[in-house]
């Protein structure tokens, strides 16, 4: 499992749809996604909806939360490849293709088309 910590504010409809937004945003799969949250409700809630996500259960004291997330399993790397080095950087780049796909897109819709026969 390729991993790269992220933080993301979850704000809308459900934290499960959240995850999968940013899935599709990194454009990696659901089960390369890891969720930390402080409440035990929405840790269960994002289990029971994207049981392919790794929620890592955190205890009372926010004083242990770090080592939570250092003993979770799924972060454990012997080595790290030439790819999990620019892995950051490569997720800046295809938000910044989406953006500008999605900047393409708009400009598209509003510019006005030749007609048959015409010149421009």
């Amino acid at each position: 499992m390729r991993n790269i910590l992220r933080p993301f504010e979850l704000i809308g409809p459900t934290k499960a749809q959240n995850l999968r937004e940013i899935a599709q945003e990194l454009n990696v799969g659901i089960d390369a996604l890891a969720f930390l949250d402080d409440n035990p409700f929405e840790r269960e809630q994002v289990r029971a909806a994207l049981p392919e996500v790794t929620v890592i259960d955190l205890s009372k004291n926010p004083m242990e939360y770090a080592s939570a997330v250092r003993n979770c399993a799924v972060f454990e790397r012997l080595t790290l490849s030439a790819e999990d080095q620019q892995r950051t950087a490569m997720y800046a780049e295809q938000k910044q293709r989406a953006s500008a796909e999605q900047t393409f897109s708009i400009q598209r819709r509003f510019l006005p088309l030749p007609r048959a026969g015409s010149r421009t």
